[in-house]
């Protein structure tokens, strides 16, 4: 449910799950004037939608959003190596 939500409604992308949390991003391919926009649209809805279903399971936690706006330090991972060897 949230990682659709963030990546196709929204248009950011989910970096990793960390128990029960979960990093996305939004503008890193420098390409969203409206980034921050998205992320706040983003935690919005997502904390509307688990929040329905909280309330049809009495008990169950309830769900907190933080967004970062800024500048950030991203780095490729999947990027090509080079060989120095001949």
């Amino acid at each position: 449910m949230a990682a659709p939500l963030i990546s196709y409604q929204f248009g950011g992308e989910v970096e990793k799950f960390m128990g029960d949390g979960m990093m996305a991003t939004f503008n890193s391919g420098g390409d969203q004037p409206n980034h921050a926009v998205r992320a706040a649209g983003a935690g919005l809805a997502l904390q509307r939608e688990l929040g329905r279903l909280a309330d049809a399971h009495p008990g169950w936690p309830r769900l907190r959003v933080g967004v970062n706006s800024g500048e950030a330090v991203l780095r490729e991972l999947a990027a090509r190596a080079t060989s120095h060897r001949p």
